[in-house]
């Protein structure tokens, strides 16, 4: 059912439902992960969320309900590595995330150390800091091979690696040439050399001053720390399921949280531009939306 969604066709869904649920806005994202993210903070009694399922879903959604002059719908999605290419988002209905995902603002917070209190073992944690260190550092491999996967069009297939097989679970520390091969025989036909692929990943790494938040693709960060939990800062004795600790990071996450980053701005000034429309819950607002409002009017 996924393969048929595209921006005409959730468009024209949009439009069907905004005939029926008179005033209510609509926020459109990239996946169910999103929605679960951002569902607790939206005022469900306004506003009705979808997942579009890609990010480019998202953006033709919004493109195409602009050219129909459909008013009421904000599509957020995440920047991926936009932000470290100065990409600009073209359109006042669309925001987007602070960081590379929706992962990574959670685990940049302290939902992270919320978790690790919980399912960690605090007698393996040095500090928090170092834990967000040796996460980070195990992301940057990956993220820098995304990244020019993306950029040089080389089409690599990074959905369902098996992140056993080239992160240590007692360090953290990646194993290189492991990674790039788990990525090569991932990836359908893949004519492109394992020398050249690491020779591109350790440049990278090595002359870099790139921000690894933007970097690191979030759903990377949190198989890592998957793996974390079985042995280096828990106990669990095999690592995490991934659904699982992405579900308590998000339970761990605070409206607090969401108050400090450019993207719960960027929705007040969305709603403050479109008034009568309403995405966040009530609860959820602080006195930035008071100032966003009493600025534009």
């Amino acid at each position: 059912m996924k393969s048929y969604l595209n921006g005409y066709t959730l468009g024209n869904q949009i439009l069907m439902m905004k005939g029926k649920k008179k005033g209510m806005s609509f926020l459109v994202v990239e996946g169910r992960t999103d929605s679960f993210g951002y569902y607790w903070l939206i005022n469900r009694e306004k506003c009705f969320p979808i997942a579009a399922h890609s990010k480019i879903n998202v953006i033709d959604t919004i493109r195409f309900l602009e050219v129909k002059n459909a008013d009421g719908v904000l599509g957020i999605i995440d920047s991926d590595f936009w932000n470290l290419e100065n990409v600009a988002l073209n359109s006042n209905n669309l925001a987007k995330t602070d960081t590379h995902d929706i992962e990574t603002i959670v685990l940049s917070t302290p939902a992270l150390e919320k978790l690790l209190l919980f399912y960690g073992d605090i007698d393996k944690i040095p500090s928090i800091e170092n834990v967000t260190n040796k996460l980070l550092e195990a992301g940057k491999p990956l993220g820098y091979l995304r990244w020019v996967s993306s950029k040089r069009n080389m089409n690599l297939n990074f959905k369902g690696l098996d992140f056993n097989c080239f992160v240590d679970d007692e360090t953290l520390n990646v194993n290189l040439e492991n990674m790039i091969s788990a990525v090569i025989n991932n990836t359908q036909k893949c004519k492109l050399k394992l020398d050249d692929l690491k020779k591109i990943v350790e440049f990278g790494l090595k002359n870099s001053t790139h921000s690894p938040w933007q970097v690191c693709c979030g759903h990377d960060l949190v198989e890592v720390l998957c793996i974390s939990l079985s042995k280096l800062f828990g106990s669990f004795g095999t690592p995490a399921k991934n659904n699982t600790v992405s579900k308590w990071l998000l339970l761990a996450y605070e409206s607090a949280y969401f108050e400090k980053t450019g993207l719960y701005s960027s929705i007040l000034d969305w709603e403050a531009r479109n008034t009568p429309y309403i995405i966040l819950s009530d609860q959820y607002k602080n006195q930035l939306s008071k100032k966003l409002v009493s600025q534009i009017s």
